[in-house]
């Protein structure tokens, strides 16, 4: 199956009505030559890399944005370190995915 690299990590993954969550070490992430493996505790998915439009990464958040209606569309993975591990992974063997950093929302309070 040609596996690049693989993290574990805490993560949610959810679309109304489907919710699954687990934390560290149940849940990983694996990097596959053309696809990545979502293991989300009980549940798994699959998204080619040609399904994610990019991901977003943090110090201590990692989402991914696809566009496969099999998969819940929110995926998140809250595991210190693991945004920048992936960054540092995804450019070392140069995946066809799209790296962001996670944009805040500020707000203002107004008088």
């Amino acid at each position: 199956m040609n596996k690049i690299f693989s993290f574990r990590a805490s993560m949610t993954v959810t679309e109304f009505p489907e919710i699954a969550e687990c934390s560290w070490p149940l849940g990983s992430f694996t990097f596959y030559k053309n696809h990545l493996l979502i293991n989300a505790g009980m549940k798994k998915y699959e998204l080619l890399y040609t399904e994610i439009d990019h991901v977003e990464t943090e110090f201590l958040h990692f989402k991914i944005i696809h566009n496969n209606k099999k998969v819940p569309k929110s995926i998140w993975s809250y595991t210190p370190f693991l945004g920048t591990r992936i960054k540092k992974k995804i450019l070392e063997f140069k995946l066809p995915i799209e790296i962001k950093k996670i944009e805040h929302k500020s707000f203002r309070i107004s008088k």
